[in-house]
């Protein structure tokens, strides 16, 4: 098997993770969509065009927030990515009681970047009255995994406390008559990892692993700075190749069982198992793959959607204000553009 694998990091605690959303978007229903795209009479409208107003909720998604409706006119004054990644660190940082002086490190995480070169890190930094050490991370869907995992490495060495922020406006990526109309959401989560004394918390196990001949298989594929002609075919839209579905099913049980290979680790060594949620498909071949384990399958999809890198802390966020005890051992694993992969045991 190609890929990474990390060595543990003991003696790291997780003090906790929180979400937000933007103030001036609201959640949107897959009825709402459904007038959006077929009008006040979209019942009648869809059943005349042969479609199942029932589909998208069949493949796992019922509501998302989003900024602003996908290709409606802007100002420029709506929230953006900076703008959800600054609300959820603050989140954080007042959840946790940590003052923004105790942060060594902070990890602003992607995809949608208000900016074309400067990195999200200073421009969030500069919001939050950060002064320190800061960059931008991004791999895609998976860019969280990679996120936690280099604050882990520095963790080990200098760093006593790393912030981690990530945040996501895919409304402003999509398009009317795309694929991911009804998957893609806004949002942001953010979490903090910090040394402390206990040897049982911290990185138990993590792989990381991309395959870069699937590049073009996900994503925007418009050229920047932006060209007329990329414009006129739609090509600054999200999009995918046909067949990808079927060619990423293989990754997340790759790196599913680089951790969880039955032998060293099993099922038996999780409390619970977030997964990137991306469609009820993906997340029912992962339960499958658990037996008798299914249920600690952690499932928010039909809640949130899919926030692309930010799915992760968001996720992460809800299922600890659900239940959290410290050593609780989380497994978390993602699969996105890139294509790259990656997968985590940690315990909290």
């Amino acid at each position: 098997m190609a890929g990474l694998k990390l060595t543990p990091v003991p003696g790291v605690a997780l003090l906790g993770a929180t979400r937000a959303f933007a103030a001036s978007g609201s959640w949107v229903s897959n009825d709402d969509i459904h007038a959006l795209l077929y009008g006040d009479h979209w019942k009648s409208n869809m059943i005349e065009q042969g479609l199942d107003p029932e589909h998208p909720r069949r493949k796992g998604f019922s509501r998302r927030h989003w900024t602003l409706p996908p290709e409606s006119p802007r100002t420029g004054d709506e929230e953006n990515s900076a703008d959800l990644m600054h609300r959820a660190a603050q989140e954080v940082l007042l959840q946790t009681g940590v003052n923004i002086s105790e942060i060594d490190l902070f990890i602003a995480v992607s995809t949608t970047s208000p900016r074309y070169t400067s990195s999200l890190g200073t421009l969030v930094a500069g919001m939050l009255g950060y002064r320190g050490a800061t960059f931008e991370m991004k791999s895609g869907c998976s860019s969280t995994i990679y996120a936690i995992s280099i604050a882990y490495q520095f963790l080990a060495g200098p760093a006593r406390s790393v912030l981690i922020a990530s945040a996501e406006t895919l409304s402003r990526v999509i398009s009317r008559n795309g694929p991911f109309i009804y998957a893609a959401g806004d949002g942001a989560g953010a979490l903090i990892l910090q040394k402390g004394k206990d040897p049982q918390r911290g990185l138990l196990a993590g792989f990381l692993d991309s395959d870069g001949s699937y590049a073009d298989a996900m994503g925007v594929p418009g050229i920047l700075p932006p060209i007329r002609e990329a414009l006129d075919q739609g090509l600054y839209f999200m999009g995918q190749s046909a067949n990808l579905a079927s060619d990423v099913r293989p990754r997340w049980l790759e790196s599913q069982e680089a951790i969880i290979d039955g032998k060293e680790r099993t099922m038996d060594d999780i409390d619970l198992y977030i997964p990137h949620q991306t469609s009820s498909s993906i997340l029912d071949m992962l339960s499958d793959s658990m037996g008798s384990h299914s249920g600690k399958l952690y499932r928010c999809l039909e809640r949130f959607g899919n926030c692309g890198s930010a799915t992760i802390p968001i996720a992460l966020s809800e299922a600890l204000e659900n239940g959290f005890s410290p050593g609780m051992r989380i497994f978390l694993n993602a699969v996105g553009g890139g294509l790259a992969w990656g997968s985590l045991l940690i315990s909290v």
